[in-house]
């Protein structure tokens, strides 16, 4: 599988970023929200006690 089967830039969709290819999903909201890690809570979760 290649980046190509994933993200589509096409000039009629959020005119021209790249998305997740079905959708409307800017990869660069993908990308920011990978950036800032997982929710507090969930880290808080993930700890152990």
């Amino acid at each position: 599988m290649t980046l190509t089967d994933r993200v589509e830039i096409n000039a009629r969709v959020m005119l021209g970023k790249p998305v997740i290819r079905g959708t409307r999903i800017p990869v660069e909201l993908i990308l920011r929200k990978l950036s800032e890690g997982p929710p507090t809570r969930i880290s808080w979760m993930a700890t152990p006690h």
